[in-house]
């Protein structure tokens, strides 16, 4: 297993209009080529202490990524399926591998 970081993202609640600003742990799973990611947490300014520091707002996911073509993609390990949440979560991974590969 890798190092775990942490990965920042805005996810909307179905289809209201509340967005959570949530921060989440990222532990990568090499042997089995998996993402395991846990502890979610908000990020809004204005949440309350018990809010911020609260059991995690969302459950734990394990997300596969996977090439159609040229195109990646963001699974739920166990389903094989897309949802929002893996695509919005795959790409905050993305975007935190990128950027630490262009500071290194």
């Amino acid at each position: 297993m890798h190092q775990p970081f942490e990965i920042t993202f805005e996810y909307t609640l179905d289809e209201s209009r509340i967005i959570l600003v949530l921060r989440a742990t990222v532990e990568y799973h090499s042997l089995e080529n998996y993402y395991h990611i846990h502890s979610f947490h908000s990020l809004l300014p204005d949440a309350h202490p018990s809010v911020k520091n609260s059991l995690s707002l969302l459950p734990n996911q394990d997300l596969i990524s996977s090439f159609i073509g040229s195109t990646k993609r963001w699974l739920h390990k166990d389903s094989e399926k897309e949802s929002q949440l893996s695509r919005i979560i795959g790409k905050a991974i993305d975007d935190k591998i990128d950027k630490e590969t262009i500071s290194n």
